[in-house]
Formats: structure tokens, C-alpha cells, sequence
């Protein structure tokens, strides 16, 4: 699980030349509804990009806390505009919505391309600090709600970037060998047996439907409620991607192969599946076999990743599961 801090917790006072130099330009170009903002440092940042807090008054004249980021990258400002814009006048009709409701966007500043959002603050927790069964369950529907909501908003088009799955196996045998990870002979064996059957596996893969626009990252800590007890949105919305439903379910699913005790007895593809019905989103044929696919190679593929995927509890998690893949798919 992520550490359990609020995506938008402040850890220290920065203010940045960019933020400075900027805001007031956002400022004057939001007059009068925004008020000055405060720039801040958050947990969640990376690079260059400034956050601060500001208030916002809505046409009904109710002020109410916003947030404005900048420099925004292009899929995120997209998809962010495109799922979170709604009309002052039915503010408060659009509660249910799972991603941010943006107050103001922009692509321009003071002549520059330089993309930004001020967004509706969320005031309740992230998913992290009150993760249950309610918490998955309600992360779930966010997700199948955002692809539905995605899949109106624009056709699916494109091709998500190729994975180089050669590349990553190479690489995840010869970090078994260098950091002699626990069970050395049966990881090497294991991925010896997807590569010599890669070719198939990787065909299979990439011949799957790609009709859904997926979230790209989605885990407890890309979520927060509205309010205390109010609805799951869904935040970052820089990797969103065509792709197949399941991506975004296994994605989910294996943070908690080594701690399966937290998905509490659910199964996030078949629950994901179950959402999307729901959103009268089809899960189409054979997504079980499309699941374990991903899983497989996935799980083939972590110790390639140990800088982000070292734990031993999980990497023995990912072997149990490639091994059992490998008996069901590959024979």
C-alpha cells in the first residue's frame, strides 16, 4: 500500500520562481472569481510543477476551495478538461462524477504554451487512509465511471506505445543472476519458458480489443473523496491511454499479490467487469483469458522493475502466479 498521506498534504513552504512569476497572470485572467493564491509543496509533485490554493465564487455567488496547477502535461489537461468540465449553474448536480470538477483551464499564458487547471479542492481523505472494503469497492466504480464518461467524451483511436516485453525479459533475468533473488533457479527457469513462447503470448496480447480509454495508474493513492464521506475521484489523469478494461483491473490487483488480505475477498477484474455492466459498458469476450495474459506477463517481468517492485513479498507473489499461468497458458 502507498503511505497513507493526502495526495495535496502540504510538506513544506516553496514559492516557486514559476508559480510566482505566473499567478498573477492566472490571477488577472480568472478576474474576479479567483481569489490570490498560495503556492504550496505537496506529496504527490514532480519536476517542475506548482500547485497552490485558492477560493473560487461560483455564479450562485458560493465561494468554495479550488486548487490551480501548473504547468499541466497534454494528456492530463485533456483528459482533465474533457472529463471534469462543468457548467457553474449545475455545480452541484455533477457531485457524482469521478474525476476533478475543473473551475477554469487553459493551454495560454502571457503568450507562452503553457498548459493549467484550477480544479475543485477535494476535502476528504485519500483512499489510503481509510482503506476497507467500501474504499475498493467505491475505487473500483470511479474507475468504470471514468471509462465510461472517457469513452463519450472521445472515441477510443491510436495505439497505446508498444512494450518491449524481449527488452524487460532480458532484463529480469539478468537481475535474478546479479541480485541473487530468492529462488534463483525457478525464476530462471520460469522466464526461460516465456521467452521461448513469447512470440505467441505477445501476439495473443496485442491482438486483444483496445475499445476502452484506461486510467493508466490506478491505485489507492490516485484517490480521494469529495468530502468526508462523499464519492471517490479519481486523480493524475497523466497516463490515460486506449487499451483494453483490464489493464487498469490488474494494474490494481497486483499491488496486492503479496498482501491478498487487502483486496478483502474481491476479485478487481470481476468486479471491474460488474462495473462496467453498470455504466452499460460491455466487458466483452473472454477478458478472463486477456486478464491472465497480463497477469503472466506482468509477473514474468518484475524483476526488472526492482527498484519499484523489489519487495520480496510481492517478487515471491509474482513467481507463485507465474507459475501457475505458466502450467494454465503455456503448458
Amino acid at each position: 500500500m502507498p503511505q497513507a498521506t493526502k495526495p495535496w498534504e502540504e510538506v513544506e513552504q516553496d514559492t516557486d520562481s514559476l508559480a510566482s512569476s505566473l499567478g498573477p497572470i492566472i490571477t488577472r485572467t480568472c478576474s474576479p472569481r479567483i481569489s490570490d493564491i498560495e503556492w504550496f509543496r505537496s506529496t504527490w509533485q514532480r519536476g517542475g510543477a506548482a500547485t497552490g490554493r485558492a477560493t473560487w465564487r461560483l455564479d450562485d455567488g458560493r465561494i468554495i476551495p479550488g486548487v490551480v496547477k501548473l504547468p499541466v502535461g497534454p494528456t492530463e489537461h485533456r483528459w482533465t478538461t474533457l472529463l471534469g468540465a462543468v457548467d457553474h449553474d449545475r455545480w452541484s448536480t455533477a457531485e457524482a462524477i469521478s474525476t476533478p470538477r475543473v473551475l477554469a483551464a487553459g493551454e495560454m499564458l502571457n503568450g507562452y504554451d503553457l498548459a493549467w487547471l484550477v480544479l475543485e479542492r477535494l476535502d476528504g481523505p485519500s483512499l489510503t487512509t481509510t482503506w476497507d472494503k467500501r474504499s475498493l469497492l467505491d475505487l473500483i466504480d470511479a474507475t468504470a465511471c471514468m471509462q465510461a464518461r472517457a469513452l463519450g467524451a472521445m472515441p477510443v483511436k491510436g495505439l497505446p506505445r508498444p512494450t518491449d516485453w524481449a527488452q524487460l525479459l532480458d532484463k529480469a533475468r539478468h537481475a535474478v543472476r546479479e541480485q541473487a533473488l530468492a529462488h534463483e533457479q525457478r525464476w530462471n527457469d520460469a522466464i526461460k519458458r516465456v521467452q521461448k513462447s513469447l512470440d505467441a503470448l505477445v501476439h495473443e496480447w496485442e491482438a486483444r480489443p483496445m475499445d476502452t480509454w484506461c486510467h493508466g495508474d490506478v491505485h489507492a493513492g490516485n484517490a480521494m473523496r469529495r468530502t468526508e464521506e462523499g464519492a471517490c475521484v479519481l486523480i493524475d489523469l497523466a497516463l490515460v491511454h486506449p487499451g483494453h478494461w483490464i489493464e487498469d483491473a490488474v494494474y490494481l490487483e497486483r499491488q496486492f499479490w503479496g498482501r491478498p488480505e487487502l483486496l478483502f475477498g474481491v476479485d478487481p477484474v470481476g468486479a471491474l467487469a460488474k462495473a462496467r455492466r453498470r455504466q452499460r459498458l460491455d466487458p466483452g469476450p473472454d477478458h478472463r483469458r486477456v486478464a491472465d495474459l497480463r497477469r503472466l506477463l506482468a509477473a514474468a517481468c518484475a524483476p526488472a522493475l526492482l527498484p519499484h517492485e523489489g519487495h520480496p513479498v510481492y517478487l515471491g507473489a509474482c513467481l507463485d502466479t507465474l507459475t501457475r499461468l505458466l502450467r494454465s497458458i503455456v503448458g
